[in-house]
């Protein structure tokens, strides 16, 4: 588990690159419901060199660390190398000890919001984090990750659809009244 890096303003706003630059608000575009698939700011290897920052691999589990985006509980899963900025952390699976989709639906289960510590600023640290012991099944139980996943897969696809249909509702008395 390991927190992100300060993101300069000079580097933001590119809406294109190798990595994606994840913020918290990222957590709310519509693409990225379990996934993050896409983020509002991109970077290349310059820039991470600049900012001697290391991607977080794939099947990295994020979450806001401080502030409202934390009281949220919005965790997100990586699919591809990710920069995150320092607002968020990532915890990253044992591969050879537990199923990484299995992991994302455990933290799931902890309300961060009610462990975070402060009070007129709530905030996690890692230490504090690397500290909770989290209950999983062994390897050998994949098959039930799988089945959340496909679950997963599907309410995102629904959702896509309701946006889909919500956009054409919209757009029809405009055709309407063309006719």
């Amino acid at each position: 588990m390991r927190a992100g890096v300060v993101f300069p303003r000079a580097l933001q706003g590119r809406s294109q690159g190798k990595y994606p630059f994840a913020k918290v608000s990222d957590m709310n575009l519509p693409e990225n419901g379990v996934f993050i698939k896409t983020a509002n700011n991109w970077v290349d290897d310059d820039d991470i060199a600049a900012l001697r920052a290391k991607p977080f691999p794939p099947e990295t589990v994020i979450f806001a660390k401080i502030g409202e985006g934390l009281k949220q509980n919005r965790l997100r899963f990586l699919i591809k190398p990710t920069l995150i900025d320092n607002n968020m952390m990532g915890a990253m699976p044992i591969a050879d000890k537990v199923d990484s989709r299995f992991f994302f639906y455990a933290l799931s289960q902890i309300d961060f919001g009610e462990i975070a510590v402060g009070t007129a600023l709530p905030y996690l640290t890692v230490s504090f984090l690397s500290e909770i012991e989290l209950s999983l099944p062994p390897l050998a139980h994949r098959a039930i990750a799988g089945i959340l996943g496909a679950f997963d897969d599907k309410i995102a696809l629904n959702a896509r659809m309701n946006a889909t249909l919500a956009a054409m509702a919209r757009a029809l008395p405009s055709v309407v009244r063309g006719l």
